[in-house]
C-alpha cells in the first residue's frame, strides 16, 4: 500500500489544494492510524475531482482498491483475547 501511496502522491503534485488536503489529511492520516473507512472516504473525493487526469485517476482507483482490501482484512482480524 505504501508503494501505491506513494506513487499516487508524485501524480497528485500539481492536483488541486482540495486533492492535496484529501491526501494528506484524509488518506495518508487514515493510512497511519488504520482508519480505513476515513482513507476510503477521502479517496472517494479525489476520484470526484473533475481535474485529475486518466493516469492519476487509474492510481487513485488502485490505492483505493488496496484500501478496500487493507479494511475487509482489518474487519476479518481476529480479536484479542480478553
Amino acid at each position: 500500500m505504501e508503494e501505491g501511496l506513494a506513487q499516487l502522491r508524485a501524480l497528485l503534485v500539481d492536483a488541486s489544494p482540495e486533492v492535496q488536503s484529501n491526501l494528506y489529511n484524509g488518506v495518508s492520516y487514515g493510512i497511519r492510524y488504520a482508519n480505513y473507512p476515513q482513507a476510503l472516504a477521502a479517496m472517494d473525493s479525489i476520484l470526484a475531482d473533475p481535474g485529475l487526469n486518466a493516469q492519476q485517476k487509474q492510481a487513485a482507483n488502485d490505492v483505493t482498491d488496496l484500501l478496500k482490501t487493507a479494511a475487509q482484512n482489518q474487519l476479518n482480524a481476529p480479536s484479542p483475547a480478553q
